[in-house]
């Protein structure tokens, strides 16, 4: 029995640059978790030595942070009161950030940590959509 790695090769530009995806009418921008803005950023934020010995809110907040500036990438259509939120780096990060949007933090995760949505071919499926438009 055989194994395709084409199956699992994923494509740098969409782990970097970020994959759009639906939630309710909003489209999130969402880079991949460990891609090489991710880990740079997070060395600044967070290095090695104070992982363990910094305060668990403390950290919480910096990673938040990180997930901010490097995996939420852009959105669309985004209310916050009622009114369409454009995007923002700075923006990204005090929702990253806060409390309140925890559920969206953990949603940004999730796809920013499921590897299938970073696949070749799922780059060439976008492209084949976009040359049919």
């Amino acid at each position: 029995m055989s194994f395709n790695l084409d199956d699992i090769r994923t494509d740098a530009d969409l782990e970097l640059n970020g994959f759009w995806y639906s939630i309710g009418d909003a489209k999130l921008k969402i880079a991949r978790l460990g891609n090489l803005n991710y880990r740079r950023v997070m060395r600044e934020k967070l290095p090695d030595y104070l992982r363990e010995t910094v305060d668990e809110d403390l950290r919480d907040k910096l990673i938040g942070e990180v997930i901010g500036a490097t995996l939420l990438v852009g959105w669309e259509d985004l209310l916050e009161n009622g009114k369409e939120l454009p995007y923002s780096k700075r923006t990204a990060i005090r929702l990253m950030t806060s409390p309140e949007y925890k559920d969206l933090r953990d949603f940004v995760v999730e796809q920013a940590n499921t590897a299938d949505n970073y696949r070749v071919y799922r780059a060439e499926e976008i492209k084949k959509k976009l040359d049919e438009l």
